[in-house]
């Protein structure tokens, strides 16, 4: 049974990332629309997620960090559209982004522990 659950639980982490690199590559459209050269770096960060997201499963198996890791990059990747949104005199929408951008926070930091706890188990085997 823990099996279904560990499958179930990368799945989710899969879907996570699809989402996130979903969203930045919205963003990308969005600056590319607006004739905004920053686009570049948001496409580059969207598909980079994206890349993450589907080989999720076999990288976190060499990487044991690397979910905290990218957490702590899609917080700061969502603190700079948010800040890009204040910029443009917007005023909700950046809120969500911020609160999004700290959740990230909040899960890369529990991520990192868990990685470490791995990675300290996997040491002593």
């Amino acid at each position: 049974m823990s099996l279904f659950f560990k499958r179930k639980s990368e799945t989710k982490e899969k879907i996570g990332h699809i989402i996130a690199g979903m969203i930045i590559l919205v963003h990308a459209y969005e600056k590319f629309d607006l004739h905004e050269s920053s686009y570049i770096f948001f496409l580059i960060a969207g598909v980079i997620f994206l890349s993450v997201a589907i080989f999720h499963h076999k990288l976190i198996h060499h990487f044991l960090y690397i979910d905290g890791v990218f957490f702590t990059i899609e917080a700061i990747l969502y603190a700079i559209v948010a800040a890009d949104y204040f910029h443009e005199g917007k005023k909700a929408l950046p809120w969500c982004y911020v609160f999004v951008a700290v959740m990230y926070c909040v899960a890369a930091v529990i991520r990192a522990k868990k990685g470490k706890e791995k990675y300290l188990k996997k040491q002593h085997q």
